[in-house]
């Protein structure tokens, strides 16, 4: 067999999907034959262990069904869940409570099974296949592991699909770029005694541009200075000078080359790090691509849920998922500031510099390799998830579920152009690189660009094997009924890694930390698991239900991380029930922060040590920043406490709860600011540095420690009409999240930060006929930017979608349609450098057209 690993990989993609497309062409001819049993019914719910209803779930729980997808207006999950991601998760629905504490501690449930211990990739799910999403507001650290003390979220396919559904669904913007489409195919019928349902989803989507935005693209007035930029670099061709000693030490900017041409600026005074002076800016923004990674995507999934019974008490099922995707990143070419020797060409112009009594042996240099071009991505990434279980009766009344699990997410990044920084002060100190002209067409010089130019191939592997089985049944009777119990155990071995692999035209390999324009450097690890689960559900009264749940993981690495909860509701009155859950759980850290080796990252900060002005007026720019993992590191500890209550009349429902999570021994490390401003203020804790050149920050380093704590706090409201009248089925909803508390901790040392305190979605949906109309808005409060220096100012966008079923008389076939975001809000911003930006406000208004339509079997 020829061909390299990766073209092996994309023939079996070929084969496979040729493969699953043919049987899905095959079987729309078959006879149907009357089906055994409803799979769905007996799809796990998120709200516990214990086979719950989710209508009758103790713990808060929201289900988006499928036609809540469809008039959403989303085409791919990911978008669905987060398409308002830079405002903390919060959703098209308005859901946020289980991400109040973050992504990283939700788990994320396909078909009632965590997809893995670490990775999630929601871009990769078919939409068209999703029959609902549930969506726990309590934490599900007791029933899934102390990862979600947050909550948790179980996304659903379908199982019961008869007949094939054909979709399609443009959707574009007004703006430009941003546009994207969705298509699929499904088929579902019982075959023999079981039941097969089978589909294909297409995804596309192009990406946008930043200058294609207002507040987004590069800004600068010629000769003006740095601060009043946006989307400009100080590292165009920009000379940092440190001369004097002690009081009078200080840095001078000075531009270098002509400053002209390409996406440079002219020359821009006062630039960042410098005290005084000026610098050639690069207009970044002109060349970089909006919302980063995943700018231009395209996506195939391919899924088949199949049950089948083997005997009276005896199912089995087999899922499968596939999925490929391919996306293209853009950004500006890389920039370094690093020092070198100057030349004696250019030690002579600095001595007829006035502000320069005597050049210095060493000068820094922010410098664009624009002659090394654009910093263009591509990566491909090939996912499998495959379930093969068995689910019966055996004793008296006693419930069991066993699978085995097989789940791959391969990454493969290619990425030009990098830059050696060794090879690069080697070539410019040796007079080979020109760094007055990078666009010179001199041989020498092209000979340099070629020989200090860098190719990323970037590898990703999450390789994930579950066996799991679970026995669930009733026990004794008490006040309320009989006790219903689950318990079980499962095992897990994971291996991850991820790894930088930076190569020259001589295939030489660097280190990340030699690489400018990186952000990322390698990890491997793998882990094993062993877990104890159980549940009892204790109803003591008629009026009164008592839940218990705990949870034991034990880890190869890490040692043990333990769980448990407590959730109770009582009904007050047959309108009113109160309902309550105190939760201690232990969370193991991910293999990346134990294991990631050296890497770097271009944080913003105000350097306060130098700057004593309003800070209002204090530039922001990137400095570099190292950081890795540690092994040594230990699980953290989580507690949450939640309280509320729930009203229900005729038609009517409201509920109200508070909560409060504290998050305590967390792998954390100072934000970038927090640690500039220890440093003024001279208190910079043990092990924290940050290295200077006169005024220039020139690199800072912390390291990764069980110091974070955090807590949160608030309420949730949600009230919800359901009114069926002669005219019209009407349906209204609302939901509300109010934060009291959101304070992050590390070392002791509060972190800089704000956060919106009130998110606030409602909709209102009437169907009449075959018509429904539904109209819905999101908003959000303004909050204060790092600094505290400004705020953004609150969001809110509305969203218009229509449907109608059987449209022009043709049965079975629907029409949906709409507008989101109608009056085109862009993002949020506190300055030109600081905007809060998301989905929905970067695509502008939009819209949308679905035709779906259905073929009985």
């Amino acid at each position: 067999m020829n061909g390299s690993p990766r073209t092996l990989l994309m023939r079996f993609r070929e084969s496979i999907t040729k493969t699953i497309l043919g049987a899905l062409l095959f079987v729309t001819g078959m006879t149907a034959i009357p089906p055994h049993v409803r799979a769905a019914d007996w799809v796990p719910s998120v709200a516990g262990n214990v086979p719950t209803a989710p209508a009758d779930a103790v713990r808060p729980l929201t289900v988006i069904d499928r036609e809540d997808i469809e008039l959403s207006g989303m085409r791919n999950v990911y978008d669905l869940l987060n398409s308002s991601n830079g405002r903390g998760y919060f959703n098209n629905f308005g859901i946020f409570r289980p991400f109040v504490v973050g992504s990283g501690r939700v788990a994320v449930l396909i078909n009632g099974r965590r997809i893995s211990d670490s990775i999630v990739d929601l871009h990769t799910l078919p939409i068209s296949g999703v029959e609902r999403i549930e969506i726990l507001g309590d934490s599900a650290a007791a029933l899934r592991g102390g990862h979600a003390i947050g909550g948790a979220v179980n996304i659903v396919l379908k199982r019961d699909l008869e007949g094939l559904q054909v979709q399609a669904s443009p959707t574009w913007t007004t703006q430009e770029g941003g546009d994207f489409g969705q298509g699929s195919i499904l088929w579902g019928s019982t075959l023999g005694r079981g039941h097969l349902t089978i589909g294909a989803d297409l995804f596309r989507r192009e990406e946008i541009r930043d200058k294609d935005r207002s507040y987004s693209r590069a800004s600068w007035t010629p000769g003006g200075v740095f601060a009043d930029t946006s989307g400009v670099s100080v590292g165009g061709n920009t000379l940092l000078i440190t001369t004097g000693t002690g009081e009078d030490r200080k840095t001078i900017g000075r531009s270098l080359g002509n400053c002209e041409g390409s996406a440079y600026t002219g020359v821009l005074t006062n630039p960042p790090g410098a005290s005084s002076g000026m610098g050639c800016g690069f207009a970044y923004a002109d060349i970089a691509w909006h919302l980063q990674p995943n700018a231009n995507y395209e996506r195939e999934s391919l899924f088949f849920n199949f049950d089948h019974p083997l005997g009276k008490n005896v199912d089995m099922y087999l899922d499968f998922r596939a999925a490929w995707d391919d996306t293209a990143e853009r950004y500006a070419p890389s920039v370094g500031t690093f020092s070198f020797t100057p030349s004696e060409a250019l030690k002579q112009k600095l001595r007829q510099d006035p502000d320069i009594d005597t050049p210095p042996d060493k000068v820094f240099l922010a410098h664009r390799f624009v002659g090394h071009g654009n910093r263009d991505w591509r990566t491909v990434t090939d996912e499998y998830d495959v379930t093969l279980g068995f689910r019966g009766r055996f004793l008296d009344g006693i419930n069991y579920n066993t699978y085995v699990r097989y789940y791959r997410h391969d990454t493969l990044t290619i990425g030009d152009t990098f830059v050696s920084e060794t090879l690069a002060q080697q070539a410019i100190e040796e007079g080979r690189y020109d760094i007055e002209n990078p666009f010179s067409t001199n041989p020498v010089h092209l000979a340099a660009i070629r020989d200090t130019g860098l190719r990323l191939t970037r590898d990703q592997v999450t390789d994930h094997k579950t066996a799991r089985v679970s026995f669930d049944g009733q026990a004794f009777a008490l006040g309320g009924g009989n006790v219903k119990w689950a318990a079980g155990a499962a095992f897990a071995h994971e291996e991850r890694r991820n790894v930088y692999d930076y190569r020259d035209v001589g295939n030489r390999s660097y280190q990340a930390s030699d690489v400018l324009g990186s952000a990322g450097n390698s990890f491997s690890g793998e882990r094993q698991r062993w877990s104890a689960f159980t549940e009892a559900s204790l109803p003591l009264r008629h009026d009164w239900d008592l839940v218990l749940a705990g949870r034991l993981d034990e880890h190869d690495d890490v040692g043990t991380a333990f769980s448990h909860q407590i959730t109770s509701q009582y009904r007050l009155h047959q309108t009113l029930t109160l309902r309550g859950s105190w939760n201690r759980a232990s969370r193991a850290p991910d293999l990346n922060t134990l294991h990631q080796l050296e890497s770097i990252s271009y944080p913003r900060i105000c350097d306060r040590k130098t700057f004593t002005g309003n800070l209002r007026d204090c530039p922001r720019y990137q400095v570099e920043r190292t950081f890795g993992g540690n092994p040594n590191l230990k699980p953290d500890d989580a507690e949450s406490f939640s309280f509320g209550a729930v009203t229900r009349w005729g038609p009517f429902t409201l509920s109200a709860d508070w909560f409060k999570i504290g998050l305590s021994d967390m792998p954390a490390r100072l934000s970038a600011q927090s640690i500039i401003d220890l440093e003024a203020e001279g208190r910079l804790p043990s092990g924290v540095t940050v290295t200077r050149d006169g005024d220039f920050i020139d690199m800072i380093d912390s390291p990764l420690v069980n110091s974070g704590a955090s807590d949160v706090a608030g309420f949730n409201v949600q009230g919800n009409m359901d009114w069926k009248t002669d005219w019209a089925h009407v349906v209204f909803a609302a939901y509300w999240s109010h934060i009291t508390e959101n304070e992050f901790r590390v070392a002791g040392e509060v972190q800089p930060g704000d956060f919106p305190r009130n998110r606030v979605h409602a909709l209102i949906r009437a169907n009449r006929g075959n018509v429904t109309a539904n109209w819905s808005v999101i908003a959000v409060t303004g909050y204060s930017n790092v600094l505290e220096t400004a705020r953004y100012k609150a969001w809110m966008g509305h969203n218009l979608t229509i449907q109608w079923q059987d449209a022009l008389g043709v049965k079975r076939m629907n029409l949906t349609g709409g507008i989101l975001n109608i009056s085109n809000r862009g993002p949020s911003m506190a300055s030109q450098q600081e905007v809060d930006l998301t989905q929905d406000s970067a695509r502008g208004r939009t819209f949308f057209l679905t035709a779906k339509i259905s073929f009985d079997p």
